[in-house]
């Protein structure tokens, strides 16, 4: 490895003429390099066009001229040698630069061993495309970009945290655009989505997304039969070709229309795919904390079963009756909701036969204020 201070023409030893042409010649003086201590050698200072040299500050070190104070242990990059052993640095972790006697640095080997081989570039950019910043899809080339920069065929991607978009209108139509392979290997499906007030916005999801979305409506209706069957996975190793791209575009679209379909029947199911489509996290922790958390007391078949869930799990007869047949063991052999027979008894109250969601609505309010809900169920 080459050292730093190879990099420089020594200002000692040499020939001098004397007066007659007589010639005293003077050898460079011995140096006694210490372990730890930096070695004192220069070399041809052509070295410096292709190098990077850094070295570390042993101690602090105040130049006079402009008062440029050079602390110890600072890590520097040494520019050019001047005379008599000052040489022109230029500080790495801050704004600055200055002259140091070479006697205050040592070579910092590690990192100049990693960049040895890396040349610095004096070309200067020479078009408006080198000037431009890595930010519009005409500059990105480079495949470490995300696709959310990268132009084509692609759509243009835009975040759901746009206030142009409003989150709390429902999404009336999703379809996929296009499918894409990431840096990961991973599927890729391109939405592009439209809410009640005809506003257009974009983004990307993966199958396991799709996947959640699916199986939470599933777990929240009991209507299943009506439900439409989620597409299949494509597995990234497939390397499909764009016919089945684009046949599975088809079959995806076809099942967003035909699930958007089926919740616009069901209103408990409209928050859970707002939720999804708008990718609104922050309002769904906001929820959860403000939730109030409900002790239900289930009577089955003489046994009684106790359920924790939170109100919103249960701000319908249909999700009350989904949670006890998800939740109570004896009720697991229960396909359907319509074949169960709900009494409850909330304090302060009589019995009520739950018969209806009506119904069910004008003992809720009661239920979240003490918390508390005993049911009897038979079926």
């Amino acid at each position: 490895m080459v050292s730093v201070f190879d990099a420089f023409s020594s200002p000692y030893g040499g020939n001098k003429m004397l007066k007659g042409g007589k010639v005293l010649e003077i050898s460079p003086p011995s140096l006694i390099t210490h372990p730890g201590q930096a070695s004192q050698e220069w070399a041809h200072p052509d070295q410096l066009s292709d190098k990077i040299f850094l070295c570390t500050v042993t101690k602090d070190y105040i130049q006079t001229v402009n008062q440029v104070t050079i602390k110890k242990d600072s890590l520097v990059q040494v520019i050019s040698h001047e005379t008599n052993g000052i040489c022109r640095i230029k500080l790495v972790n801050e704004v600055g630069y200055g002259l140091i006697p070479l006697s205050y640095l040592k070579e910092h080997t590690t990192l100049d061993v990693n960049l040895s081989g890396s040349p610095i570039s004096s070309r200067k950019p020479s078009g408006l495309m080198e000037l431009t910043p890595p930010n519009t899809p005409s500059t990105v080339i480079s495949s470490t970009f995300s696709k959310r920069s990268v132009s084509g065929d692609s759509p243009s991607l835009a975040s759901f945290h746009d206030n142009a978009f409003d989150k709390t209108l429902p999404v009336r139509q999703c379809r996929v655009g296009s499918i894409h392979y990431n840096a990961e290997g991973r599927l890729e499906y391109h939405l592009k989505l439209i809410n009640s007030a005809k506003y257009e916005i974009a983004d990307y999801r993966y199958y396991q997304d799709f996947y959640k979305l699916h199986a939470n409506i599933l777990m929240s209706t009991l209507n299943r039969d009506d439900l439409p069957c989620l597409p299949s996975p494509s597995f990234s190793g497939s390397n499909n070709s764009d016919t089945m791209d684009d046949e599975r575009i088809l079959l995806f679209n076809k099942y967003f229309e035909d699930l958007l379909r089926f919740v616009m029947k069901e209103d408990s199911l409209q928050h859970i795919i707002d939720d999804w489509f708008t990718n609104n996290i922050n309002e769904q922790k906001a929820n959860k904390r403000q939730s109030t958390k409900i002790k239900i007391k289930a009577l089955v078949n003489s046994d009684y079963y106790a359920i924790k869930c939170d109100d919103y799990e249960i701000d319908s007869l249909t999700k009350l009756e989904n949670v006890l047949i998800n939740r109570v063991s004896a009720l697991s052999v229960i396909t359907l909701a319509d074949t169960l027979k709900l009494a409850a008894k909330v304090e302060g109250t009589n019995v009520v036969e739950l018969s209806d969601n009506d119904t069910y609505q004008t003992v809720l309010s009661g239920i979240k204020k003490f918390q508390k809900l005993v049911i009897e169920v038979s079926y």
